[in-house]
């Protein structure tokens, strides 16, 4: 894993609770229980784990989403 990626996962850590409880665990798209915490830049493109990339999703917006990407 190189450095960039260790970071990153290390500040994933600390933001994915913060994301939850902004959200408060609730999906940003339609209002259900929240599943998952998504980029919403992917990693793979450059997205990092930074509280503004981050939105709780459900499994249905989760798989819309990333059916649109």
């Amino acid at each position: 894993m190189n450095s960039r990626k260790k970071a990153d996962e290390a500040l994933y850590k600390k933001t994915r609770p913060q994301a939850i409880e902004r959200d408060q665990g609730l999906c940003v798209l339609c209002g259900a229980m929240a599943s998952e915490v998504h980029h919403i830049l992917f990693r793979g493109r450059g997205g990092l784990s930074n509280l503004d990339n981050l939105a709780c999703l459900c499994r249905d917006c989760l798989l819309y989403t990333s059916d649109a990407a």
